[in-house]
């Protein structure tokens, strides 16, 4: 089940940057760098002598939304000098150099987020040193990925954008509708007397901050869920000289009452 979250999560990943980038040549792209940089966490994992459970799976699936920012910053600067008129290869030298050092600090910052994880004590720290490991050598790798495959890719399958159609004409013209929208609004809120917007913007994050506490206080915590396996745990005391028949009559009660509560979900076995 773990492994077909993993297909679902790079499948959407693949739709959305499709859907935005309005070009198919060009989402597969970022789309490339998914299982690159997977390939490449595994390898750290076998580095640090880690293994592949349903930790380091999550790590992956988590990390598939952010292996592929990186990616698509440096496309989408490249498809701009494109759209400009530059040839596809000056596009991506001169793009990428505009954008590299954004990249590295974007993934300077996740890494710094990621790893100092894998430094905790005590049962939290064995619990996840192998996700922080996982995620950050998949965002380190990601970087290098960005700065190096994806130009190279992008040389040869950037092409200057033509008037959008079918559903990528739909999401532009509903992009284009939002940035009016936001700009009608930030125009509004600039004319207003400076005072006026620091005292909405102190406002906003007294609120903020207040949602976080109260919602803080009545979330509960705990080191980690309760994870349901569909067993049940019966401990049986007969009276003293009990017999092996009238303890066998006993115990077929006790299984006729747990298997009224047992699903159809699988079969059942008996201990």
């Amino acid at each position: 089940r773990v492994y077909w979250t993993l297909a679902e999560a790079m499948l959407l990943v693949f739709g959305v940057i499709w859907l935005f980038l309005g070009s198919l040549r060009a989402a597969l792209i970022p789309a490339v760098t998914v299982p690159v940089c997977l390939v490449a966490a595994f390898i750290a994992l076998y580095a640090f002598g880690y293994s592949i459970n349903l930790l380091t799976l999550l790590a992956l699936v988590l990390c598939i939304g952010l292996v592929v920012d990186d990616a698509i910053v440096v496309l989408e600067n490249v498809q701009r000098r494109a759209d400009l008129g530059e040839p596809p290869l000056v596009a991506a030298r001169r793009g990428t150099a505009q954008v590299a050092f954004a990249v590295i600090a974007t993934t300077a910052v996740l890494v710094a987020v990621f790893l100092p994880i894998g430094f905790m004590e005590g049962n939290s720290g064995r619990l996840f040193r192998e996700l922080s490991v996982a995620l950050a050598s998949a965002v380190a790798i990601s970087a290098f990925v960005a700065l190096t495959l994806t130009p190279m890719m992008s040389s040869k399958l950037v092409r200057p954008h033509t008037a959008p159609r079918g559903l990528n004409a739909w999401t532009q013209r509903g992009l284009d509708r939002l940035g009016q929208g936001y700009g009608r609004h930030v125009q509004r809120l600039v004319a207003l007397p400076g005072r006026r917007i620091l005292a909405l913007l102190l406002a906003a994050m007294a609120v903020c901050a207040l949602l976080v506490l109260l919602l803080g206080m009545r979330v509960p915590s705990e080191l980690a869920p309760a994870e349901d396996r569909g067993r049940f745990f019966v401990m049986v005391d007969g009276p003293e000289g009990a017999g092996f028949d009238y303890t066998v009559g006993q115990m077929q009660q006790v299984e006729e009452i747990v298997l009224a509560r047992v699903g159809e979900d699988g079969p059942v076995q008996r201990a």
